[in-house]
C-alpha cells in the first residue's frame, strides 16, 4: 500500500506542480514564454539525473 500511495503521490505532484507554474507564469509574463520556459524545466530535470548518474561498464 505504500508504494501505490507513494506512485499516486508522484503522479499528483507530476501533473499539478507544472500548471500551477504554468499558471502563475502566465499571470506575470508571456503565455508562450512561461511556456517554454516550463518546457525546459520539464526537459531539464530528468536531462540532469541522467548526466549526474555514474557510469557502469557492462561486461
Amino acid at each position: 500500500a505504500d508504494l501505490l500511495s507513494r506512485y499516486f503521490l508522484f503522479a499528483y505532484t507530476g501533473t499539478i506542480v507544472p500548471t500551477l507554474a504554468l499558471g502563475l507564469l502566465d499571470q506575470t509574463i508571456n503565455q508562450d514564454v512561461a511556456t517554454l520556459i516550463l518546457a525546459v524545466a520539464v526537459v531539464a530535470t530528468p536531462l540532469s539525473s541522467a548526466l549526474s548518474r555514474p557510469t557502469t561498464a557492462i561486461a
